[in-house]
């Protein structure tokens, strides 16, 4: 339906007329007259179009000729907000409203305008009466449904612009044979301002059903527990309680995405699980469970039942029912068989603690009884059984003894080892335990029984030993690795109580365990040698009576293993075992003599001086030494030569080095530098002696001459 536009003027005249006259009349008029007066209507009754709206206009308030009136016009309508220039306000919905117009002079009346909606609603009407629509036709079994309101079906539609619409239905049911029907219902719809739309009338089929068609079989083979009722009410609640947690739990997962929000959720969650529960029930039609009759489908069962896993399974049991669907009208018949198992189809319960175990002392593998089941249930065997499973090559027997599983031949490690829980309708459960199998059992240290050592001498002529870890192990051993060596000496305070002076002596090594020193350079328990080895000096040396000064100090050797097998020795997984041996440190080093080395020296220096011959050095481990010497000379009268010094040790006369001690003349004597007197002729009666020879000697050289005078010939002087 169409509504029309009832807008016309007062006095029947068209609008548009009124309006194209105003036009072309209003500028002469407006030129000839001054102040033309005004007359309004007192109430106009408007009626809004098919949009809900109308546009005011000067012809529909002014009374008589409106050309003579002053066009053109503004007007004002009360409570719509006024447009410049004030023309035609747009009015779009019913009321009560004061119009004031307004001619050019400025001259203006007014007048009340009731603006009315007289158009009823415009309706759509689907599946009309004797319509063969397929959209329009359903099964029987949507008859509730389309009663109830809650069918999807084609429904008329009304459209008002200016209001909501109400519909107000009844129906008129006209039944077939077989149950075949068609339900005629009429749709009245109203607006809310009173105006009521021409009747709607529809038609709507519900045909019977089919048992080939539209019947849909049980499932075949239904899953309950143990004990459980077996009746189609007691499937359908056990399926529901079922499902329903489960399919809550996915679709709460899919929040937001395929659903919107929990509660949407759960409403398709209570959906499915009600719709797989009644599957598991009956047999339906069009998804309507066939309790008693649907439409003309009825159905019939009849139940065998048979044994169900082992005979000790009382519990359990399984049912065949066999269904029978009959159509009354035609008689056709459809048989189903359906299994429905009661059994137990839930696996046992069983947990176990994880537990930490030791290897054997002898072997790197560990023997040991798995832990008895904390928990070990299931929900129809009242005395279920279970197995230990472990890794490949790990042997597992059954301990009668202590009715628990024992293990043999667990490598170091963790290991997985499953429990397999079986009840009597072989249904298993199986947990898994940690085993972590470690090396706790410390090495085995062996030392040997005697260890003799004899003093060296360092640099500085002090007696010294080192001894190492090896040289104390006599075959050390653990069973899953190799091992690490500590050793330290035994604290003596009566004998020495700074450890001969070296720092670590009496710590086997600075990573934190009992009698370990510090890491620390400037700590006066600093260790530097990790335990490798331990130091001896004379300080040891206690018993100095007997051909061998000697003295005993005990050692204490450390054995490691990696027991947390992280390859760090002394870690916190570690073990260690520990033994000790007496150490006999004997000086048995002869004392050495060392001669400072030959020198030459001038004749006229003193050989005894010994800042310029060198002293002798005496080396002994443990005792004081002093020096001495005995010259044997070969020396001229002239102090040349040389000296043969033999260096002996104090009390050690048997101990001797040989220095030989050069003199020799700087300067010796040469004919080049005698200076001889001139040769000299005289008489007999004058002497001649008084001419001597000069010459320059060193220090050492001893020179002298003789005189003689030979008569008439010369004065010979031989030298």
């Amino acid at each position: 339906m169409v509504k029309q536009d009832l807008l016309t003027s007062r006095k029947g005249s068209p609008v548009w007329l009124f309006v194209l006259l105003s036009l072309f009349l209003t500028l002469p008029f407006q030129k000839g007259q001054s102040q033309q007066a005004m007359a309004c209507n007192g109430q106009v009754n408007v009626s809004l179009d098919q949009n809900c709206q109308v546009r005011i206009l000067p012809d529909m308030v002014l009374e008589g000729n409106i050309l003579l009136q002053g066009p053109p016009f503004q007007i004002r309508v009360s409570g719509i907000t006024p447009t410049v220039p004030y023309t035609h306000p747009l009015v779009t919905k019913p009321g009560f409203y004061s119009v004031t117009v307004t001619n050019s002079q400025g001259n203006s009346c007014w007048g009340n305008m009731l603006v009315e909606d007289k158009l009823p609603p415009v309706v759509t009407c689907r599946c009309p009466e004797g319509n063969q629509d397929e959209e329009c036709t359903f099964l029987c079994t949507d008859e509730a449904a389309f009663l109830a309101g809650t069918l999807n079906y084609p429904r008329p539609t009304a459209v008002d612009a200016c209001t909501a619409t109400s519909v107000v239905t009844s129906d008129h049911v006209i039944n077939f044979d077989c149950g075949d029907k068609i339900i005629r219902r009429t749709w009245i719809f109203t607006d809310a301002n009173g105006n009521t739309a021409p009747a709607c009338v529809t038609e709507y089929r519900f045909l019977r059903a089919n048992i080939y068609d539209h019947l849909t079989p049980p499932y075949p083979a239904v899953q309950l527990t143990c004990g459980a009722d077996v009746s189609m009410q007691a499937i359908f609640n056990f399926i529901k309680a079922k499902r329903f947690p489960e399919l809550r739990a996915l679709y709460r997962s899919q929040v937001p995405g395929t659903y919107p929000n929990n509660a949407a959720a759960d409403a398709a969650a209570d959906r499915d699980a009600t719709t797989e529960a009644t599957r598991s029930a009956w047999p339906t039609v069009n998804g309507v469970p066939i309790t008693a009759h649907v439409c003309n489908i009825m159905a019939a069962k009849q139940d065998t039942e048979v044994a169900a896993c082992a005979p000790a399974c009382h519990k359990s049991k399984k049912v065949i029912r066999v269904w029978t669907i009959i159509d009354w009208c035609t008689g056709a018949t459809r048989t189903v068989t359906q299994i429905i198992k009661a059994t137990d189809d839930e696996a046992p319960t069983i947990t176990a603690k994880d537990i930490t175990v030791s290897v054997d002392p002898w072997v790197c593998a560990g023997n040991f009884l798995m832990p008895a089941p904390d928990i070990l249930h299931d929900n129809c065997d009242d005395n279920p059984t279970y197995t230990v499973k472990g890794p490949i090559g790990v042997q597992i027997r059954f301990d009668i003894p202590s009715k628990r599983w024992l293990v043999i031949g667990a490598p170091k490690g963790v290991h997985t080892f499953t429990y397999v829980a079986k009840d009597c309708c072989d249904n298993e459960g199986t947990f898994d335990v940690t085993v972590t199998v470690l090396d706790r059992t410390p090495p085995v240290a062996i030392a040997k029984q005697y260890i003799v050592i004899s003093l060296t001498t360092d640099g500085d002529g002090q007696g010294t030993a080192k001894l190492f870890a090896n040289s104390v192990d006599n075959g050390s051993f653990d069973q899953c690795g190799p091992v690490k060596l500590e050793i330290r000496r035994e604290y003596d305070p009566v004998r020495d109580e700074i450890g001969c002076g070296y720092t670590g002596n009496y710590t086997y090594n600075a990573d934190g365990h009992p009698n370990d020193g510090s890491s620390n350079p400037n700590a006066p328990n600093y260790d530097p040698d990790d335990g490798a080895y331990v130091k001896f000096c004379c300080a040891d040396i206690t018993n100095t009576d007997g051909a061998v000064p000697f003295g005993i100090v005990k050692v204490w050797m450390r054995v490691w293993d990696d027991g947390d097998m992280n390859g760090v020795f002394g870690s916190a997984g570690d073990n260690y075992n520990e033994t000790w041996v007496e150490v006999r440190v004997e000086d048995k080093l002869p004392p050495k003599i060392v001669c400072p080395p030959d020198v030459t020296i001038a004749c006229n220096d003193d050989h005894r001086d010994l800042n310029r011959t060198g002293r002798a050095t005496a080396f002994s481990n443990c005792s004081g030494l002093e020096t001495e010497f005995t010259d044997a000379s070969f020396l001229n009268s002239c102090g040349t030569g040389f000296v043969l010094r033999t260096w002996r040790i104090k009390n050690r006369p048997n101990v001797v080095c040989t220095q030989r001690i050069t003199k020799n003349n700087p300067f010796p004597l040469f004919s080049g530098s005698i200076i001889w007197p001139p040769d000299r002729t005289t008489d007999c009666a004058t002497p001649v002696n008084s001419d001597k020879p000069t010459w320059t000697a060193g220090p050492c050289d001893q020179i002298g001459y003789i005189s003689r005078v030979i008569p008439s010939i010369l004065k010979e002087m031989p030298v």
